[in-house]
């Protein structure tokens, strides 16, 4: 018994519709959850890994430090599915950025979870590099103001540019 074309096209047209919406749900959760991580008080930068494998799950990291690499908030997301989430983390906060971009010697984290760990801490050393330059050129033309020098150059409030590649 073989299935005629008109049963299986809308079928799969609907399928193919509804796994769409349950995307831009998930993508409208993500964008309001990083929303509110960019609100965390003394936040200065974020940084976010992503580990994708066909038919595994994926993992994304989001890490929230101060200006001094430390960890302020960690969420992370696992799975194959539209419906995964960010979730707390909380066994990263306090984390310095630096050890958490090496992880050398550390069994605790393993596979695409260490890997995501690795690549959202660098991110975060990357962002804190380019902005210590940033500073240093503006110090050098004389074109920093007393309010930058004394905020260390942070920006509490980050914009939706310095979160997304």
């Amino acid at each position: 018994m073989t299935m005629d074309i008109r049963i299986v096209l809308p079928i799969l047209a609907v399928a193919w519709g509804i796994q769409g919406l349950l995307a831009m749900r998930q993508m409208q959760a993500y964008r309001r959850r990083l929303s509110n991580l960019m609100k965390v008080p003394s936040a200065a930068f974020i940084g976010i890994g992503v580990v994708g494998a066909s038919f595994l799950p994926g993992v994304m990291i989001v890490l929230v430090t101060d200006a001094d690499g430390r960890v302020l908030r960690a969420e992370r997301m696992t799975g194959i599915s539209v419906v995964a989430r960010l979730h707390d983390f909380p066994g990263l906060i306090g984390a310095d950025a630096r050890s958490l971009a090496s992880l050398e010697g550390s069994e605790r984290y393993r596979g695409r979870l260490r890997k995501a760990l690795k690549r959202a801490a660098q991110q975060v050393l990357d962002r804190m590099a380019s902005q210590a330059a940033q500073l240093a050129t503006s110090e050098s033309d004389g074109s920093v103001d007393s309010q930058t020098r004394q905020e260390g150059g942070t920006n509490a409030r980050l914009d939706s540019q310095a979160v997304v590649q």
